[in-house]
């Protein structure tokens, strides 16, 4: 579609018009809601922070909100809303902190957890893409951060498995409310569907970056206790291995990669051997501070297994990695003090 600024902004305001005319009438909503949202991505390309259309959405935003209240019983009404504050949340910042700021995303939140597999798939999409847009506003984490939500993002990884943009989505609102409390991590270690389901979706959609860092993330997070062991068994450290070298150059990977194995470590046989993997990451990432550290803490609790894996270290360079660690990042005081315990655990036998 070529429709200039104006022509656009009035598109927008005689929607809105019938919106508040017709405010009850679900079958109007519906529609009008799916007609902005195709506005939206349409003209998604060339709107800009300050375009007249761009007001005339912010505008808009009551609206919606009013609309998915008023309506709460009709599917589509929710769906079709749920996916136009997705939209207008990716259309630019300023939109989507208004969101933040009104109760827009909190009706969303409603939609997923009141309906979750009762309904099918399209509100559940929309709902969960336009979540997955705020997974870095504690509000909305916090929100999720419950048996419920958790429950219904796993059975999300479970139900659409196959679908990688559902998957990506799910685990980045699973690693954000792994981060978000203590309660949370413990409700994901008490399903045991959690670890399974993760480490399943890793295999499926190994060629997407994006999920295995925030898998890793996530399991890195729960990795507590027993739950290690679990990680482990179900082929974590195998997930950690084709992660560090499949995207050996995605230093957002590799860190949570690392995270990982720093916990895995602790609970892995004698005869498996690992220490080649961390000196292979750390020597592509020498500038990459936390990947330093994180592969310290590694070859420090390699070294602490025992003699067998400090000659592996020594013999595969690993003296050199942490010396050098220790001289470019001379001002980490954390790292200088795991490079030190390290070299002093490699030095005592």
């Amino acid at each position: 579609r070529e429709q200039d600024s104006l022509g656009s902004e009035l598109e927008v305001q005689i929607i809105l018009k019938v919106i508040r005319l017709h405010k009850f009438r679900s079958d109007v909503q519906e529609y009008a809601m799916l007609c902005l949202r195709n506005l939206t991505v349409c003209f998604s390309s060339r709107i800009s922070a300050n375009s007249n259309e761009t007001s005339a959405l912010q505008d808009a935003i009551g609206d919606i909100i009013d609309a998915m209240e008023t309506n709460r019983h009709s599917i589509r009404v929710q769906e079709n809303a749920s996916g136009l504050l997705w939209a207008l949340a990716e259309l630019t910042s300023s939109l989507q902190l208004t969101l933040e700021s009104s109760c827009g995303v909190q009706h969303v939140v409603r939609v997923f957890l009141e309906l979750g597999f009762d309904e099918e798939e399209g509100v559940l999409s929309e709902a969960l893409g336009c979540l997955a847009a705020f997974s870095s506003c504690p509000d909305i984490v916090s929100a999720l951060a419950s048996r419920t939500g958790i429950s219904i993002l796993l059975s999300c990884l479970e139900t659409f498995k196959e679908h990688q943009d559902h998957v990506e989505r799910a685990c980045a609102l699973l690693s954000a409310i792994s981060f978000y409390s203590h309660a949370a991590r413990m409700e994901m270690i008490q399903s045991h569907d959690t670890v399974v389901l993760v480490i399943s979706c890793m295999r499926l959609h190994s060629s997407s970056a994006f999920i295995q860092k925030e898998s890793f993330a996530l399991l890195a997070n729960i990795a507590i206790d027993d739950c290690i062991q679990r990680i482990f068994s179900e082929g974590g450290l195998v997930q950690v291995e084709s992660g560090i070298s499949n995207y050996l150059g995605d230093s957002a990977v590799q860190r949570e990669a690392c995270e990982l194995l720093c916990s895995l470590v602790h609970v892995i046989p004698s005869d498996v051997h690992i220490v080649s993997s961390i000196i292979q990451v750390a020597s592509a990432h020498d500038e990459d501070e936390r990947i330093q550290l994180k592969c310290i803490e590694a070859l420090w609790a390699c070294a602490a297994k025992g003699h067998s894996y400090k000659r592996e270290i020594a013999l595969f360079g690993g003296v050199d990695i942490i010396v050098e660690a220790m001289r470019r990042h001379i001002s980490s005081t954390a790292l200088l003090e795991k490079g030190c315990v390290c070299l002093w655990t490699l030095a005592f036998d």
